[in-house]
C-alpha cells in the first residue's frame, strides 16, 4: 500500500489461553471482542522486521510508500481480551517471539 497500514497482532497460543480461561470461568458469559493488542506495527515495518528476524534480504520489499497519507488503522480493542487470560496481567507473546515461532514452524511444514 502506498500508505501507512496499521495492524496489531496475537499469538495464537494467547488466544487459545484467552478462550481457555474464558471457558474455565465459574459462570460464562457471552462476549464479543475483537482478537488485539497493544503492540501495533505499520506492515512495512513488520515486512523490514520479520527480514532482520529471519536472516533475509529486505532489498526486495518494494514499496511506493507515502506515510503523509491517510493511515489504515486496525488494531482492535483489546480491553475485553486481556481480561480473558487466566493469569493476571498477563500481556501475550511479543510480536518479536511470534515471529521467530511462525518462521520456525513454517520451516518445518
Amino acid at each position: 500500500a502506498r500508505h501507512p497500514v496499521i495492524r496489531s497482532y496475537v499469538y495464537v497460543g494467547d488466544i487459545i489461553n484467552a478462550v481457555v480461561g474464558w471457558l474455565l470461568q465459574a459462570k460464562q458469559e457471552t462476549l464479543i471482542f475483537d482478537v488485539s493488542s497493544s503492540q501495533m506495527i505499520e506492515i512495512g515495518e513488520l515486512a523490514e522486521q520479520i527480514c532482520r528476524l529471519t536472516d533475509r534480504d529486505s532489498t526486495a520489499i518494494v514499496r511506493d510508500y507515502d506515510s503523509s497519507l491517510p493511515a489504515d488503522r486496525y488494531v482492535g480493542e483489546e480491553t475485553v481480551f486481556e481480561k480473558l487470560y487466566r493469569v493476571p496481567n498477563k500481556r501475550g507473546l511479543l510480536l518479536e517471539e511470534q515471529i521467530r515461532l511462525t518462521y520456525n514452524y513454517m520451516r518445518l511444514a
